[in-house]
Parts: structure tokens; C-alpha cells; sequence
């Protein structure tokens, strides 16, 4: 496990596998990496593994909110800048395939696949109150 300083923040991440192309792992809102560690079995050997917790969750960073997906999407590229990171499948659930759509829009040469799970391109108008009661 390690921690890289981007975006005004420490980014709590993880690495897994040495072999293949990327994957990056991101996750869902109020969990945090540990929620990919089955998943992690099952690619590590094929994929070099990335696994980060996003701001305000798990090991990383928790400044004072609220935070935007603009603002998560600017600290994976920091991140992917620090372990120079070219190119990447992304697998996001629920707020981490937000991020990858928002980190995609930027980048989109980036991404060899973009898989999303269980989440929506746009933010509903009343998301932010249903995620403060979360």
C-alpha cells in the first residue's frame, strides 16, 4: 500500500500483479479498494491491478467537501501521472464509473475499455442530499 501527495491531497492506493495491461479499479461511494479484493484474485494475474480509495474515503485524504467529479477525475490523473500510466481498462460501480466517464471526456485516449457498473452519466438534481444522508 502506498500514498502519493496530488490534487492538494494523499491518495491512498494499491498495486497488484506485474504482468499485462492495466486495470484500474474504482469504487463506490462510502466504500472503499477493500471492495475490490475478490475481483483482485481473479486479475492479478492476467492485469497489473490499480486500486485507489477516492478522496474522502478509506486512507486517503478527507478535506472539507463538497467534492466534485471533475475534482476525483483530476486526482486519478494525478495519480496515473506519478506511475506513468498511458493507457488503462477502467472497471468503476455507482460514483467510480462516474469518475472514469468524467476522467474519460478529459482523456479519452487513455482508456483501452471503460466498464461501468451500476451507474449513470449524469448527476440527478437531487443527488447531493441523497449522498449526504449516506
Amino acid at each position: 500500500m502506498a500514498f502519493v501527495h496530488v490534487n492538494g491531497i494523499d491518495l491512498h492506493y494499491t498495486i497488484d500483479g506485474s504482468q499485462g495491461p492495466w486495470i484500474t479499479l474504482s469504487h463506490s461511494l462510502a466504500c472503499n479498494m477493500s471492495a475490490w479484493d475478490e475481483q483482485v484474485e481473479l486479475l492479478k494475474n492476467d492485469f497489473r491491478v490499480l486500486r485507489f480509495d477516492t478522496r474522502g474515503h478509506g486512507r486517503s485524504s478527507a478535506p472539507a467537501g463538497p467534492y466534485t467529479l471533475e475534482q476525483l477525475a483530476q486526482d486519478v490523473d494525478g495519480l496515473f501521472m506519478h506511475l506513468g500510466i498511458t493507457q488503462t481498462h477502467w472497471l468503476g460501480i455507482s460514483m467510480g464509473g462516474m469518475i472514469g466517464q468524467t476522467y474519460a471526456l478529459a482523456h479519452p485516449s487513455v482508456f483501452q475499455s471503460l466498464i461501468l457498473a451500476d451507474s449513470t452519466s449524469r448527476r440527478p438534481a437531487n443527488a447531493a442530499s441523497m449522498w449526504g444522508e449516506r
